[in-house]
């Protein structure tokens, strides 16, 4: 018998022009239906935040022999340590992770290890994120010559 997939997820407190696609419940719920998960549990709170309401329903709510499956890796968490311990405590419950987009399974001992590969890339992305301020990306201003302005 296959298992039985439960999903969670994280999303933007609210919807709006700027939120990426993949961040939109209606777009995470898709993929999740269509992944074949039978309940699914949203969050809309930041992801180095491991208490969430939701992912805590999440475990009061899977059973041994099920499969948490996200969208993507880090719609879980993107703190390492973070998704080393919820996947770590689903792993003592007999529960199975899965992430769609990473194609991961970790009931494999291959999917465990390349969990541990892209889970440190996660926060490895969320640190460069924090740590750039908005200005570093933006092209520098043109240098003040003697050529610019009107000439007289």
């Amino acid at each position: 018998m296959d298992k039985l997939r439960k999903s969670t997820s994280r999303v933007r407190r609210r919807d709006s022009d700027r939120c990426h696609v993949r961040e939109t419940i209606v777009f995470q719920q898709a993929a999740l239906t269509a992944a074949g998960c039978a309940k699914c549990f949203f969050d809309k709170a930041s992801g180095k935040n491991a208490d969430r309401p939701e992912l805590t329903k999440v475990f009061e709510y899977i059973r041994p022999g099920d499969a948490l499956t996200v969208v993507f890796l880090d719609r879980l968490g993107r703190s390492l340590e973070d998704l080393i311990t919820i996947v770590g405590r689903l792993k003592r419950l007999n529960v199975g992770f899965l992430s769609l987009h990473e194609k991961l399974d970790t009931t494999t001992p291959g999917g465990m290890f390349v969990f541990h590969v892209f889970a440190a890339l996660a926060e490895f992305i969320r640190t460069i994120i924090v740590a750039t301020p908005t200005r570093a990306w933006r092209p520098p201003a043109p240098a003040a010559s003697a050529s610019a302005g009107r000439r007289r």
